[in-house]
């Protein structure tokens, strides 16, 4: 009896020492392991700043092998027509010259040069400044030489005076001559004759083959010297 309880009391120290030890043994050996300083650990990235960092590596990638295309835009085709300037012509200008519509353009005809009269009578449609155009007259020499005065009317069948060593103060021509006319309803060849300012109404009737009492009809054309 005495020698059990010797033994059990053996088998228990041993126990304790046994466990023990191992206490002892963890200890040491979580001891043993070196503690990294806090400021000595990799610094923990997040899932942004990663992918921030992949989307720049592969856009500097991408210009390193694409060179400066893409930085500058390529400018898109232009839809305009290029300049007269740009475009080359198609036709030599010698050629293009020659191929011209040619401008419409009468020769001067030749008509009788009336001399400037002494007298005039005057017919329907004249006016003072219509004849002093016609015979290279300075108006007011014309009305003074009449007693007429500024703004007067002229009447069919009226004698006046036409001074000399006077010139109308301006262009004379009202209209480029020559050309042709068409007669409108009322029109005589003295009324033509003082639309076109410097034409003489006997030298239209004598370049259209008129005859006194040179009567006109609408619609007729007419070659203006």
């Amino acid at each position: 009896m005495h020698i059990k309880r010797v033994l059990m009391i053996f088998i228990v120290l041993v126990i304790i020492a046994g466990s023990s030890g191992c206490v002892k043994s963890a200890s040491k050996t979580t001891d043993a392991t070196p503690t990294t300083p806090k400021e000595n650990l990799p610094v923990q990235e997040t899932p942004g700043d990663i992918m921030s960092q992949l989307e720049s590596f592969a856009t500097q990638t991408a210009v390193a092998m694409e060179g400066p295309s893409l930085i500058m835009e390529t400018p898109e085709p232009s839809s305009e027509l290029p300049s007269e300037e740009e475009t080359p012509e198609a036709v030599p200008s010698t050629e293009a010259e020659a191929t011209a519509a040619p401008t419409e353009t009468l020769s001067p005809i030749p008509t009788t040069k009336h001399e400037v009269p002494s007298t005039y009578t005057v017919h329907r449609g004249e006016f003072p400044y219509c004849l002093a155009r016609r015979f290279d007259v300075n108006p007011v020499a014309l009305l003074n030489a009449n007693g007429l005065s500024e703004g007067s009317f002229l009447h069919e069948g009226m004698t006046l005076k036409i001074p000399k060593n006077s010139n109308f103060p301006g262009k004379r021509a009202l209209k480029n001559h020559p050309t042709t006319y068409t007669v409108s309803a009322g029109d005589t060849i003295y009324t033509i004759a003082c639309e076109f300012g410097d034409v003489d109404p006997l030298s239209i009737a004598e370049v259209n083959g008129l005859t006194s009492p040179y009567k006109l009809t609408s619609g007729q054309k007419l070659t203006i010297p």
